[in-house]
């Protein structure tokens, strides 16, 4: 099939999030954690790393190098087990309050995948089930930070809705309290010794403290290994049709994927944000018949993301589904009704952008978007700004008010809703980037540490003077890049998802 020039900017997209590595501050990013595990599966018979249970556990130790090891590096506590056994107990006291459904569908995801929609709290991810499969979907929410879970019950969209947490009256529960009142471990490692040495590599190999890593580590296995228990126990109850996951890699979800092989349910993971080549969550660099604490099924987003998975060796190639995102679909195609700050922005202005930001580099893109408003001031152009902070930003942008042609917004607005009013969306590495394509809108990458390898495109800029410069080629000639961006969305977000949805439950024999 002959190259299209949409085809040619999803490359570019997508080739600028690997480059970039979705950089973590300190020593260890996506990039460098995704080369330390291959050099470790080089280096040591990683598979062969077994509990007593018979679980292959390397794949759940790429992502504590992955996910949490950033975080030991810093001196953080990595694994979440900073509670006290006293909020393990205030949470255990309450039994789950599980719906009786026969055969139902189980959700497992987490209060980050709540928006505020038509009057409700509605995950984004699970909520969309229930138009597309029926009212027999169990939503389980993993816990918030130190156990509590947020007071939105009574505006839940969610009809069959279970706050999740470790019960008083269950194995897993007193596994977890004696082992932080006491370290004693659950299990036993066959072949810990090749672990001792991987754990003396990665010490040495990050220059970090090999006691932190090894109790951070032993940490996270405690952890997967007692809610291993609990779910099977759970799942044992309910006899679900299916599993499904909005995020399948972590203690919380791996534990709940094994429980599901074991006792052969179909695990279905939902893609819940980018996947890049240096993931290994998904992509594994050496072949490997070890599937454990793995979903069994995937659903992605278009193509491109199946495509990358299905070479990674990691999940079955014919388990990796290109279904399209429902809510992302859903909110484009429906009329959003203006607000006030929005209508007087998008009629006083010519052309209208989206910035939205990152809080580990808050300083200097709030440096570089104060310049860029100064230079559209300077060169006589009508263009507003709506500037949008990261959900996880603390950083005061008030300043950013002493422009006319700023708008600072809430960081909790919906960016769908915007993206619908604005005409160009510009990021660092949010996956908004790609979100805003689905709506036609050109998104332009501020490469501000200068470390793409991208130079030919111009949607890559490296200084205010090429933002600027970037944002009138691109009003120039808005009709066809729009269009061309709406076609490489495709490629990002297949159409059609809840049709494809329901085919693929049919197809299973799931529904």
């Amino acid at each position: 099939m002959i190259k299209t020039q949409a085809d040619e900017l999803a490359q570019q997209t997508i080739f600028y999030y690997n480059d970039y590595g979705l950089q973590i501050a300190g020593k260890i990013n996506s990039l460098t954690a995704f080369e330390l595990a291959q050099t470790i599966e080089k280096k040591y018979p990683v598979d062969t790393i077994t509990l007593s249970d018979g679980t292959r556990i390397w794949n759940l130790l790429r992502i504590y190098i992955y996910s949490n090891l950033p975080d030991s590096l810093k001196q953080k506590e990595a694994t979440g087990l900073s509670f006290s056994p006293f909020h393990l107990l205030k949470e255990g006291i309450t039994p789950l309050k599980i719906p009786k459904i026969r055969q139902p569908i189980c959700g497992f995801s987490s209060g980050a995948s709540r928006k505020y929609y038509k009057d409700t709290f509605y995950d984004i991810y699970l909520d969309p089930f229930y138009d597309i499969l029926g009212d027999q979907l169990i939503l389980f929410e993993w816990p918030e930070k130190r156990g509590y879970h947020r007071d939105y019950a009574d505006k839940l969209y969610s009809k069959y809705y279970v706050p999740f947490h470790i019960p008083l009256y269950t194995s897993a529960f007193w596994e977890l309290f004696f082992y932080k009142l006491t370290g004693h471990k659950p299990f036993k490692i066959d072949h810990e010794d090749i672990l001792k040495e991987i754990i003396e590599f990665i010490s040495a190999t990050a220059n970090a403290e090999k006691e932190k890593i090894t109790k951070d580590i032993y940490d996270f296995i405690t952890v997967f290994f007692s809610l291993k228990k609990l779910f099977v126990n759970i799942l044992k109850e309910l006899s679900p049709k299916a599993v499904l996951i909005r995020c399948g890699y972590g203690r919380f979800p791996m534990a709940l994927a094994q429980a599901c092989r074991e006792l052969h349910i179909p695990s279905i993971e939902l893609q819940h944000g980018i996947i890049t080549t240096s993931n290994v969550a998904y992509i594994r660099a050496r072949t490997s018949d070890n599937q454990d604490c793995v979903p069994e099924y995937l659903l992605t987003y278009g193509d491109i993301f199946a495509d990358m998975v299905k070479k990674g060796n990691l999940f079955d190639k014919n388990k990796i589904i290109s279904v399209g995102f429902p809510y992302l679909e859903r909110n484009r195609d429906e009329t959003t009704k203006l607000d006030d700050q929005f209508k007087v922005l998008c009629s006083s202005f010519q052309g209208t952008i989206l910035i939205t930001s990152q809080e580990v580099i808050a300083r200097e893109i709030q440096t570089f978007m104060s310049e860029v408003a100064e230079k559209f001031t300077q060169l006589g152009l009508n263009i507003g700004i709506i500037f949008k902070p990261h959900p996880f930003d603390r950083t005061d942008y008030s300043s950013l008010k002493n422009h006319k042609n700023v708008l600072l917004i809430d960081k909790y607005e919906d960016i769908y809703n915007i993206l619908k009013m604005v005409d160009i969306h510009a990021t660092v590495y949010s996956t908004s980037g790609l979100e805003a394509m689905a709506f036609g809108k050109p998104s332009i990458f501020i490469d501000i540490f200068g470390i793409t390898n991208i130079t030919n495109s111009p949607f890559i800029v490296t200084t205010p003077t090429q933002f600027v410069e970037t944002v009138k080629y691109i009003l120039s000639k808005y009709d066809e890049l729009s269009q061309k961006t709406l076609e490489a969305a495709e490629i990002f977000f297949k159409s059609s998802s809840e049709k494809n949805i329901k085919k693929f439950f049919t197809e299973s024999h799931l529904l």
